[in-house]
């Protein structure tokens, strides 16, 4: 439990930081989403948890009181997850959607640049020479291709850095 001295008596509940993310082959996008559960009434209020955050980060010094364990703190813990799954899912389709516009720019490029060297090995060398760069070059389109599907297969993620009980305090 920790005591914020900035926040109006009335605010408590838990407050909790999750990192969403997606992870696929050499890549991984993540965000960090704040949530905030009121204590009573169960409901989540988003610019609360980004205020706790920002006096968290500003605040030089909290007041610790305690700790939550055992069964409640795994209560709390499977209660904040469903809610960060259910805040999250945009921030997850958001992370999905850069990552295919990136992938779909590098597709371009690279089907750019296997056509401009496509072309230049047909301008030059002997017609046998010139079948055998082809075929090379085909070899190694087909590689980055392989690559390319392995990157396209998403795995989200999702995990609590930080649950704190927070109770406001006295300004």
């Amino acid at each position: 439990r920790v005591r914020l001295r900035k926040l109006p008596q009335s605010i408590r509940g838990y407050w909790s930081l999750w990192r969403i993310a997606i992870v696929a082959e050499k890549v991984l996008k993540a965000r960090m989403v704040p949530l905030f559960e009121q204590e009573e009434g169960l409901k989540v209020f988003i610019p609360t948890a980004q205020r706790i955050w920002d006096l968290l980060l500003d605040e030089p010094s909290v007041d610790i009181e305690g700790h939550v364990s055992g069964k409640e703190a795994v209560e709390v813990y499977d209660r904040l997850k469903k809610e960060a799954e259910r805040y999250g899912y945009n921030v997850y389709a958001e992370l999905e959607t850069q990552h295919e516009e990136h992938l779909r720019r590098e597709r371009e490029k690279a089907q750019y640049w296997f056509q401009m060297r496509r072309d230049a090995v047909m301008r030059i060398g002997l017609p046998a020479v010139r079948e055998h760069r082809l075929a090379e070059l085909h070899r190694e389109e087909e590689d980055w291709l392989s690559q390319q599907e392995t990157q396209d297969r998403v795995l989200p993620e999702l995990h609590a850095i930080t649950i704190i009980h927070v109770v406001g305090g006295h300004e």
